[in-house]
Formats: structure tokens, C-alpha cells, sequence
């Protein structure tokens, strides 16, 4: 009512705001003790209560199960039906023996925690119990199973209320060790961060002179193919060039007067029967590369092209075999050609130029051995480079990941150790100050 009052007057109760208290990393364990010492100690003294009143209340249980066993039926059992006592013995004792295992905890929060998993797994002896069983007890021995229940009950809701204490306004008991965990991390955290920053400058140091290493390497591999060694190397290689176009073009002037043959040479190939085997094998060189076949030719082979010519043109004249006059003018311009020397001069100027080739390949392959063993060297020793710098920098980034979570970490210890402390007090913000000043929340 009085609320309603004020709400109609337009009062309004400021709520009490929490004030800000900074206090030194190094202190905050000995300043929770001290806030706390009142609530710890008022939290000790209600779970010892309640611990005493819950042994006082087996003690109860343990006492009604003991009249229980020895009671008489309260109750006739019906005329036909048995019961075995010794169910009743057996459920008493069972219950009883647990209980007497129950002993006092220490007043922190883990022991008496397990002291209330404890006290339920005695009410869970009950549970071995069937329902024929326990209908059975119900019936004979009503009056003393419903004290029991009334026990059972009533230990059970104090057990249940402990436990949210322990829970809630009990946790206070722990708050040191809580914030003694929490400080512990951070000073882990701290420890952490300052090796990974010290890794990594190490590392961004290694990276820097790999990263030189990497630039001298490519520079005297750059060196090495735009100096004067790799200069003549190239020239000397389009000189090669150049001759071996020489050579090419010299096959094809060869190749023009024999092409206008191939079909009078074709024709007797495979009209005279009586040729010798070389002779044929030589004719077919002709027919399939005239020019090669020429220029590979020496003066003095039995079947050189002179008397391949000289036999195919008899045989025309002959009349052995029909030729056009055409065809037949061809090849007796053919050897009018090779009669004037003019496929002599070509041929002779075309091994002149082979001989140059030869000779400069192998000037080549001499000046460019190593050359091209240092250049290999060159290129590996670079790779190997690039390699141990990707891995530097592989490593850098592990180390700025790994930094990031510790960094992180140690934030969010840094909160949960200000919520800690300001929760555990009550009615205050606590903001910590630590050794850096980079670090301090409160700031």
C-alpha cells in the first residue's frame, strides 16, 4: 500500500548504487579475506547448524528404524497370507548401517557437498524395497512407517535447503580459493604472454634476416643471367640459331630439283625387278628424303645418286618403263644440275655449316656447364631460402594466434576475478590495478 503511495506521490527510491573500489593484483586476495572474514564466518556457522541438525535427524531416523524392528504387527495378517519378517529386518539394518557410516564434513563446500550426496543415497535404501514389500510394511506397521516418513521428509527438506545454501550465500566459503585460482591464472597468463612476445620478436628478427638473405640470393641469381657470361652464352646460342636456319634453308634449295623426279623414281622402283637390295634400299632413302639422303651421301658409294640416275634415265630411253616427257625432262634437268655443281657447292656449303654448328655446340655446352651449375646452385640455395622463410613465418603466425588466446584469456580472468570479488563483497565494483598500466580495468 504504502509502495502504491509513493508511486502515486511520484516518489521514486534511488536504487543504491554500487561504488567503484580499486585495489592492487597483489592485494586482492588478503582485501577478499578481510570483506569477506563476516560472511564466511556467518556462512560457517549457519551449513555447521544445519549439519548438526541434519546427523540429529538420522540420529531420529536411525532410532525409529531401531523400534520398527522390533515392533509387533500393528495390524492381523490376513487368514491364508505370509509375510517374512526378515524383509523388515533387512530394509532396517541396511538403512541404519548407512547412516552410522554418515560422519560430520569439514565446513568447506566439496566436503559438505559430498556429505548431502551421501545423506541422499541413504534415503535410496528405501528404494530397494518392492511395491509388494513396502505395501506390506505400510499395512502391518502403519503408525511407526508414517513417523519414518515424517523423519525422512523433513531430513530431506533440510538436506535440499542446505544444499541451496551451499549453492548461493555457502559459496562465499570457497572465494578464496576461487580467487587464488583465478590470480594464479593470470600470473600463468602473464608468464605466457611475455615468452610468446619475447618468440616473437625473435622470430620477426629471423624473418627480417631471412627476408635480406632472400633479396642477396635473387639479386646474384639476377646478376648471374644478365651478365657478361650469360651475354656471350646467348649470343653464341643464336649464332647456333642462325646457322642451323642456314643449314635448313640450304635442304630446301637441295629439295626443289628432286621433287619434280619423285614420280619417274617411284615408277622404276617398282617396275624393275632386277635391282639389287642396296640399290633399292638407297633408291627408297631418295624417295623419302631426297634432300638428307644427298647431303649424307658420299661421292664415292657405289649407289650414289649419279648412277641411280644414270640407270633410271637409260631405262627410259630404252623404253623400259613409260614416262611422260614432262617427267623425263625433269630428270635429265636433275642431272644436268649435279653435272654443273651447283648441288655440289650447296652440299659442300651446307657440311661447312654443319661443322660450325658442331664445333659451336660444343663451345656451348663447355662455357655453359657452369654457368648452369651455378645457376642451379643458385636457384636451390633459393628455395631452401623461401622455405626456412615461409616456415618463420608459419611460426610467426602460431605465435600471434597463441598470443591472441592467452591475451584473451587473460581478460577474461581479469573480469571473472573483479565480478568474483565485487560479487562475493556485495554492494561494490571492485576494479583491479595491476603492475602495467596497460592492463588496469579500472583506468
Amino acid at each position: 500500500m504504502f509502495d502504491k503511495i509513493k508511486k502515486i506521490l511520484g516518489i521514486e527510491e534511488k536504487a543504491e548504487e554500487q561504488k567503484d573500489v580499486k585495489v592492487n593484483f597483489n592485494e586482492i586476495l588478503n582485501f577478499v579475506k578481510k570483506e569477506t572474514k563476516e560472511k564466511q564466518t556467518e556462512a560457517k556457522d549457519k551449513i555447521n547448524e544445519s549439519l548438526n541438525e541434519i546427523l540429529v535427524a538420522f540420529e531420529k531416523i536411525e532410532q525409529e528404524l531401531a523400534d520398527l524392528k522390533k515392533s509387533e504387527p500393528e495390524a492381523e495378517i490376513p487368514r491364508g497370507r505370509k509375510f517374512d519378517f526378515n524383509i523388515r529386518n533387512r530394509l532396517c539394518d541396511n538403512v541404519i548401517s548407512a547412516i552410522k557410516k554418515l560422519e560430520k564434513p569439514q565446513v568447506h563446500h566439496d566436503p559438505v557437498f559430498d556429505f548431502l550426496n551421501d545423506c541422499e543415497d541413504v534415503f535410496k535404501k528405501f528404494d530397494d524395497l518392492s511395491p509388494k514389500s513396502s505395501a506390506w510394511l505400510m499395512f502391518l506397521f502403519q503408525g511407526k512407517m508414517k513417523e519414518t516418513g515424517v523423519l525422512v521428509k523433513k531430513t530431506q527438506e533440510q538436506i535440499k535447503e542446505l544444499r541451496e545454501f551451499l549453492n548461493s550465500e555457502g559459496m562465499v566459503m570457497e572465494i578464496e580459493t576461487r580467487v587464488k585460482d583465478i590470480a594464479g591464472n593470470i600470473e600463468k597468463n602473464e608468464r605466457e604472454i611475455e615468452m610468446i612476445e619475447k618468440e616473437l620478436k625473435r622470430n620477426e628478427k629471423e624473418i627480417a634476416i631471412h627476408a635480406g638473405k632472400v633479396a642477396g640470393k635473387k639479386e646474384e641469381l639476377s646478376q648471374l643471367n644478365s651478365g657478361k657470361e650469360f651475354f656471350k652464352l646467348n649470343e653464341l646460342k643464336n649464332n647456333i640459331k642462325n646457322k642451323e636456319e642456314e643449314a635448313q634453308q640450304i635442304e630446301q634449295q637441295i629439295s626443289t630439283p628432286f621433287a619434280g623426279t619423285h614420280r619417274i623414281m617411284k615408277k622404276f622402283r617398282y617396275i624393275d625387278s632386277g635391282l639389287d637390295r642396296e640399290f633399292t634400299k638407297h633408291l627408297d632413302s631418295y624417295l623419302n628424303s631426297p634432300a638428307e639422303t644427298y647431303l649424307n651421301e658420299k661421292y664415292d658409294d657405289s649407289q650414289n645418286i649419279h648412277k641411280i640416275l644414270s640407270k633410271i634415265n637409260k631405262a627410259v630411253e630404252k623404253k623400259e618403263i613409260a614416262v611422260s616427257k614432262r617427267d623425263h625432262h625433269k630428270l635429265t634437268e636433275l642431272m644436268d644440275f649435279l653435272e654443273g655443281g651447283d648441288l655440289v657447292k650447296y652440299k659442300e656449303n651446307y657440311i661447312k655449316i654443319k661443322k660450325e654448328i658442331k664445333e659451336k655446340e660444343q663451345e656451348y655446352n663447355v662455357k655453359e656447364k657452369p654457368f648452369k651449375k651455378m645457376r642451379e646452385k643458385f636457384a636451390k640455395e633459393l628455395v631452401k631460402l623461401n622455405n626456412n622463410l615461409d616456415e618463420l613465418k608459419n611460426t610467426g603466425n602460431e605465435l600471434k594466434n597463441n598470443l591472441n588466446k592467452f591475451r584473451t584469456n587473460f581478460e577474461n580472468n581479469k573480469d571473472a576475478l573483479e565480478n568474483t570479488a565485487s560479487s562475493a563483497i556485495g554492494k561494490v565494483n571492485v576494479r583491479i590495478i595491476y603492475k602495467n598500466a596497460d592492463t588496469d580495468t579500472g583506468s
